[in-house]
């Protein structure tokens, strides 16, 4: 089995959402999260993120902070107060972090990076993050 096979193996079972208005970024990183084996499902907006959110399960959630209709932290916010999605790994993408934002979503996320942020970089750590979690449920 190869490395590529091994990787994909281990995150077939991560469902994973990836909420980011940027086209370009979205595609590659629904792709790069494909590519490494996660089951993926997009959103453009906010409010799409939380519509999907709210009607399907994700283990994983990649979110921009700064998304049309619904912030991103508003989105985490909610998420997190007991939604129907229990996502237990969250990572955010943002171009800034201001500090009220920070503010609001510490203790609710798990990772940030600061965009541009290294694509495979943000897919390994949402991969050791959920196979974290996964062996602690």
């Amino acid at each position: 089995m190869n490395m590529t096979d091994y990787i994909k193996n281990k995150t077939s079972k991560f469902n994973i959402l990836i909420a980011e208005d940027d086209e370009m970024l979205r595609s590659a990183l629904v792709e790069a999260a494909e590519g490494a084996g996660f089951r993926v499902v997009a959103a453009v907006d906010g409010s799409e993120a939380l519509i999907k959110s709210q009607n399907q399960h994700f283990d994983g959630i990649l979110i921009d902070m700064n998304l049309p209709k619904r912030l991103g932290h508003e989105v985490i916010t909610m998420i997190r107060a007991g939604g129907p999605c229990k996502a237990s790994v969250i990572i955010v993408l943002s171009g800034y972090l201001k500090k009220e934002i920070v503010e609001t979503i510490a203790g609710k996320v798990n990772k940030a990076f600061t965009k541009p942020a290294d694509i495979d970089q943000v897919i390994e750590a949402l991969q050791s993050l959920l196979e974290k979690a996964a062996q602690a449920a």
